[in-house]
């Protein structure tokens, strides 16, 4: 009998280890659906960021907003935007590519630097563009 109780809990304590090694976790939700699953809570109107990510200093390095939009370096991200980038020091780097060949699905709105021309081009109306930069 001691030998089952035994043998009982040590399976349930593996159990329970593997869950918190493997299981899914939830911020605000008792049904995660992702690895990490975070879920507003309050006001969903709200200008206050859903996801803060700080640095050691506490400067707000990412914010999400409720809305689904994206700021960094950038605390209050403009609402008219989906994505803000902040930096006096810093610039945006577009996706390099050997050549437009290799996207191979490429659709209608993607930008990249096409280092076999050495120029931007962009994806319109099913076909790449010219270079933009020349």
């Amino acid at each position: 009998m001691k030998k089952n109780i035994l043998t009982l809990t040590v399976f349930i304590l593996m159990l329970g280890s593997f869950n918190m090694v493997f299981g899914q976790r939830g911020i605000n939700t008792a049904t995660p659906s992702a690895a990490l699953d975070i879920v507003a809570k309050g006001d969903a109107t709200s200008p206050k960021g859903v996801l803060k990510v700080k640095n050691s200093s506490a400067t707000e390095m990412v914010t999400v907003i409720n809305d689904g939009t994206v700021g960094i370096n950038q605390p209050s991200p403009s609402p008219d935007a989906l994505l803000e980038l902040n930096s006096t020091t810093k610039a945006l780097l577009i996706t390099r590519v050997d050549n437009t060949a290799a996207i191979a699905n490429p659709v209608d709105g993607m930008i990249l630097y096409d280092k076999s021309v050495n120029c931007f081009k962009s994806y319109e109306n099913n076909a790449w563009s010219p270079c933009l930069s020349k």
